[in-house]
């Protein structure tokens, strides 16, 4: 991880969770561009001109990715096995996934119906690869590896070792292409600041993983429990 952290995100919650800059900013904060979230529309995006802090409004929901008990062949992990994975040959997202799932699962998950694992470690390293599965030693013996963008350094990148534990660490997630663009100065790594409105409580964490780029705002197990 980064020695030196260079963004702060300010958090807030309202019915789930969000990120949020707080009412009381400074007026010197200006707009830096709007965010198009395609839940809740456009977010405003801030930017503090003397830290270069970000800071911005949106929903928070969970983000179970890095957690060694997320995913398990028998979708009975604490996220359902629908959230981390697409279907068919181009890999598409779909929220009743089962068919398709079960059908690959039937063939060992190297026949001809084709999975692509988005939150899952594969033994080749691809998309569309065979998924690993923790063994003895491991945390959850018989669960698929669930991955992080952000992963300790070090550590064989297919272990569940090498993740960021969702259950353990407190981290929100930014849009991929944030992560691969000079714009808007956000990166794995960085630090974000917290804060739930509903009770004014405020927790810390990192940039810690990557998601979709039309959303904004999902942030880890361990973060939730932090912010009450």
């Amino acid at each position: 991880m980064k020695s030196a952290m260079r963004t702060l995100t300010a958090v807030a919650i309202a019915v789930v969770c969000a990120l949020a800059m707080p009412a009381t900013a400074d007026d010197s904060i200006g707009k830096e561009f709007t965010f198009p979230h395609d839940e809740i529309g456009q977010v405003p995006v801030y930017r503090d001109p003397e830290t270069k802090a970000l800071l911005f409004v949106s929903q928070m929901h969970v983000n179970i990715d890095g957690a060694p008990d997320a995913y398990h062949p028998d979708d009975i992990g604490t996220c359902h096995i629908c959230n981390g994975i697409g279907v068919g040959a181009g890999g598409q997202w779909k929220a009743n996934c089962l068919p398709e799932f079960n059908t690959a699962k039937a063939e060992g998950f190297e026949g001809p119906t084709r999975i692509k694992w988005f939150g899952m470690a594969t033994e080749d390293g691809k998309p569309f690869g065979k998924p690993v599965i923790q063994t003895d030693g491991d945390p959850n013996p018989g669960y698929f590896v669930s991955t992080t963008a952000l992963q300790q350094p070090g550590l064989n990148s297919k272990t569940p070792q090498a993740q960021l534990n969702s259950n353990e660490v407190p981290f929100i997630v930014i849009p991929v292409k944030w992560n691969r663009s000079s714009e808007p100065g956000v990166k794995l790594g960085d630090f974000a600041a917290v804060l739930r409105l509903s009770n004014e409580k405020m927790a810390y964490a990192i940039v810690g993983d990557t998601g979709p780029n039309a959303k904004l705002g999902e942030g880890s197990v361990a973060l939730h429990q932090a912010l009450g």
